[in-house]
């Protein structure tokens, strides 16, 4: 009897496990992951690239637009260097299922467009249209939007919706993943990170030694000093922030992240505020500590020591609603899930390059 409980309650943590990977999976597919501005399907992913010029991103995203949408069917339509947009205009299939005797699928219609400006490429994808069996035609309002795909309470999608909303979030995940791979190679190769220089530990001093300012105002902010003169200096656009994560030993570039220093609850404390679609975004939400570098940049040549390391430690982290925001054009951006969270992270310790 006791060996058959242990069996059954074996099966029942295995089922529960299983069923909670599921669960997870599926969440991703659920409220908000079809993003809308003003009731038009709106994809859009952010690609930051710290220390590259507008010129570089832009032949590059140009470049890599012109091989992935191929002719006939799929094309550039427009560019313009000096304005920094690339527009294309891509024609696909997807494929729900394949067997030896049917074929389950839709063609897809859809505009690419890349905006591109020093340091950053902003991608979105709108316009998505369907072509069913041939005679059927569809737009994504009418059949992926959280509106017409999820139920009441947005817990579950429609059965008969879920192949078109499922398989069309990943064939969009499938066009930023391949841009940013491309935009990566140009980041790595304009921007290096001196290896030898990102430590896991520093030599920390008191907090209280480059911190003498109790509350950080505007018309606080300490003036005529060493300590200004440095930290005035890490929103300098030369700056580049480069965080290093204590638990995984992974560095990563966050310079656009970096929202600045101030005080809260009477603790000197780091915020930044990090997209949810950032790649280092689930090591960082993960981590409870971390060492913030900053280094100075000239000629996309990083100096061979960061001027000062920043030892912190997590306090808060707090995802930014759409309720939240007051100014309801950054609300229409949010769309209806949050894509942005706030994390604010006490100062351990400092360390200041002499």
């Amino acid at each position: 009897m006791i060996q058959l409980k242990k069996t059954c309650l074996f099966m029942l943590a295995c089922l529960l496990t299983i069923t909670l990977q599921a669960q997870n999976a599926h969440d991703k597919y659920l409220a908000g992951a079809v993003p809308e501005i003003d009731g038009k399907v709106v994809f859009n992913k952010i690609v930051h690239l710290p220390g590259v010029s507008k010129d570089a991103i832009f032949k590059q995203i140009h470049n890599w637009m012109d091989h992935y949408l191929t002719p006939p069917n799929s094309r550039v339509v427009y560019q313009d260097a000096t304005e920094g947009v690339v527009v294309g205009l891509g024609n696909d299939t997807i494929i729900f299922k394949s067997t030896a005797l049917s074929l389950d699928r839709t063609f897809i219609t859809y505009q690419l467009e890349a905006r591109v400006s020093d340091a950053e490429c902003d991608l979105q994808v709108t316009k998505i249209n369907y072509k069913y069996q041939d005679t059927e035609k569809y737009s994504a309002e009418e059949m992926i939007s959280d509106r017409v795909a999820l139920n009441k309470s947005k817990t579950k999608i429609y059965k008969g919706i879920a192949k078109w909303r499922v398989n069309t979030i990943d064939f969009i995940d499938s066009i930023f993943d391949d841009a940013t791979k491309s935009l990566s190679e140009l980041k790595v190769a304009t921007l290096s990170i001196p290896a030898a220089t990102i430590t896991p530990d520093i030599e920390t001093k008191a907090v209280s030694e480059p911190f003498e300012v109790k509350e950080y105002k505007a018309e606080n902010v300490i003036k005529n000093t060493e300590e200004a003169s440095i930290y005035s200096k890490l929103s300098n656009p030369n700056t580049v922030c480069v965080l290093y994560d204590e638990s995984s030993k992974a560095e990563h570039i966050i310079t656009n992240q970096f929202t600045g220093i101030g005080n809260i609850f009477g603790k000197e404390s780091v915020f930044l505020t990090v997209s949810m679609r950032e790649a280092f975004y689930d090591a960082l939400d993960a981590s409870k500590e971390f060492t913030l570098h900053f280094y100075t940049k000239e000629e996309n040549k990083l100096s061979e020591k960061p001027f000062i390391s920043i030892k912190c430690k997590r306090t808060i982290a707090q995802s930014i609603v759409p309720e939240s925001v007051v100014d309801s054009s950054l609300r229409k951006e949010l769309s209806v899930q949050p894509i942005y969270k706030l994390f604010i992270n006490s100062i351990i310790a400092v360390d200041v390059l002499k």
